[in-house]
């Protein structure tokens, strides 16, 4: 997709509390800056997405952070539990995964007007 930003890839829900929590491992800000926009699946490892979600929105620095859920799942259940912890979008995985990025490339890394991170 071309992606100018730079990506941050972690492997389960509990590995992207600690990033963006700077804890263990990622303490260096310098070495884990926070993103710009965070995807989140719903079916993590060790720290679910949606529990992910609830624990992102008790920090007041990671709160305004845009989060999309980016899933396989079309449940009912799972969409309204997403946006009632905080999820600013919900997209259902499909075969045109290049669209999806670059769709999601387009809005929030340069159509949406984002916060300072220092704003709170």
């Amino acid at each position: 997709a071309q992606i100018a930003n730079p990506i941050q890839v972690v492997n389960d829900g509990q590995e992207a509390l600690d990033y963006l929590t700077r804890q263990g491992d990622y303490a260096d800000p310098e070495r884990f800056p926070l993103p710009a926009v965070i995807l989140v699946d719903l079916q993590l490892p060790r720290v679910s997405g949606l529990e992910l979600l609830a624990r992102l929105r008790e920090h007041a620095g990671l709160r305004a952070i845009p989060t999309v859920v980016l899933t396989s799942s079309r449940e009912p259940r799972d969409v309204r539990d997403a946006y009632e912890l905080g999820a600013n979008s919900y997209i259902v995985k499909s075969d045109k995964v290049l669209e999806m990025v670059q769709a999601i490339q387009t809005y929030w890394l340069h159509l949406n007007e984002m916060l300072e991170p220092n704003a709170f």
